[in-house]
């Protein structure tokens, strides 16, 4: 059982606070209760809950397959947008892919640009251990917001409220809980033997609940889920992009967390909704497989059709270097002739020669930077469905042209369009909410 505890608050600085902020106070502090290996008490009908979710995500990444070594490219950057989303972090696939391959870009850019490595290092480094570590969560934090001092808080911080813990929304635990409180997380972590689906549940909203940065705490907890649920073995394969779910709707999210807080808390609802949103996600994943199956598709055909046009064979040797390049557009949409050259280890002018190939056909556009010179080569259509695959949860269904949508995200002028009847995974419900209306606790994920 958690509880809160009393404290005294004064400003440092009175500037800009209104007359009840600058007398300062008394504020309460939330300290959750300790997890230990045991986690907190499940009912049975949430163990339930999570075997089904808990199934369907390992369906799904049984179904992308070996696929899931060029689609996490696309997933990778879908969650990271999603993820910044949710911390008011606004940007389009395709300028954070430029972004990425050309090592320069805006703040907003380079702020999603961190949260893609935190991803990646979560996926790549922490997921790869058999303990994870304090360290672990500090260097995730670090990837994320590299200009902040390293380390976990050695103050009070507090959410929502403005400048004053008084008036906060929520007030994490002391900071000098902080470090107990993230071993005990951290025990619960690694010798638990909760089903991964509930143990990324629990540990994210009792990673959230400590709020152990200055900054970086949301985008650092949800990194942590994608470390857990690959290094358990769920997601094996492909990233489950369940931040795309979770900016749906910033407030439901928050109101799961918050009950998640609540005396006694109401660990089941929370549970059950994130095991929802697990559900959707990976349905999502196999709805991008089957697009980007497609799109490749489209493009070979669109890039014979135009070799046929030019009277030269329809289609290239298998091992040429312009069939190389298309075949591996969806891990690698974003290209320059340098690194083309590189990773295919042929000259400048032959890769530059098969990029302009491609460019003529119409599989690949060309991005000119501010002074109107060639930055790169991009596969547009690819990045269109990172953009659609992060709209599809908030407006019903995969193809969004026709739909309202609540994301801030514009909808890519693709040349794919899919049958209205196409599976979907979740429906609008009539007041306007994106997410399941039957949701048990309302709060409509």
């Amino acid at each position: 059982m958690g509880e809160y505890v009393e404290r005294q608050w004064a400003p440092s600085s009175t500037f800009g606070l209104s007359r009840r902020e600058q007398t300062g106070g008394t504020y309460l502090a939330f300290v959750p209760g300790v997890l230990g290996a045991q986690g907190p008490p499940i009912s049975a009908s949430t163990f339930s809950v999570v075997a089904d979710a808990q199934s369907t995500v390992s369906r799904a990444d049984g179904i992308i397959g070996e696929s899931g070594l060029y689609l996490n490219h696309l997933l990778l950057r879908s969650e990271s947008i999603a993820s910044s989303l949710i911390e008011g972090h606004v940007i389009s696939a395709k300028k954070l892919a430029l972004a990425d391959v050309l090592g320069r870009g805006k703040e907003n850019a380079v702020a999603v640009l961190q949260n893609l490595r935190a991803m990646e290092y979560a996926i790549d480094v922490v997921a790869e251990k058999w303990d994870i570590e304090l360290e672990d969560l500090v260097q995730l934090q670090q990837t994320i917001t590299p200009d902040l001092e390293r380390g976990f808080r050695t103050q009070q911080n507090w959410i929502g409220g403005g400048y004053s813990p008084i008036t906060a929304s929520f007030v994490p635990p002391p900071e000098s809980e902080v470090v107990p409180l993230l071993e005990d997380l951290l025990t619960y972590v690694n010798q638990s033997e909760h089903p991964p689906l509930l143990k990324a549940a629990i540990a994210h909203a009792q990673f959230e609940t400590i709020h152990p940065f200055i900054d970086g705490n949301g985008r650092t907890g949800r990194a942590l889920i994608h470390a857990i649920l690959k290094r358990d073995g769920i997601t094996d394969r492909a990233v489950l992009p369940i931040s795309t779910v979770f900016s749906t709707a910033k407030d439901h999210y928050i109101a799961g967390l918050t009950a998640f807080r609540e005396e006694p808390p109401n660990v089941d609802l929370w549970v059950q909704e994130f095991c929802q949103s697990a559900v959707r996600a990976a349905g999502n994943v196999v709805l991008l497989k089957e697009r980007a199956d497609e799109l490749d598709e489209l493009l070979r055909e669109r890039h014979h059709a135009w070799r046929s046009g030019q009277g030269i064979p329809a289609a290239p040797r298998a091992d040429a270097t312009v069939e190389r390049v298309r075949r591996d557009l969806a891990s690698q949409p974003v290209l320059t002739v340098a690194a083309t050259a590189e990773r295919y280890g042929v000259s400048r002018p032959a890769a530059e020669r098969a990029l302009t190939e491609l460019a003529d056909a119409g599989v690949l556009s060309v991005s000119k930077n501010h002074r109107g010179v060639r930055a790169a080569f991009v596969s547009d259509e690819h990045l269109h469905l990172v953009t659609l695959a992060e709209r599809s949860n908030k407006a019903g269904g995969w193809d969004t042209a026709d739909e309202a949508t609540a994301s801030r995200l514009a909808l890519p002028e693709s040349t794919l369009r899919w049958p209205p009847g196409d599976p979907v995974f979740h429906t609008q419900s009539r007041s306007g909410d994106y997410g399941n209306p039957q949701s048990p606790s309302g709060l409509g994920y």
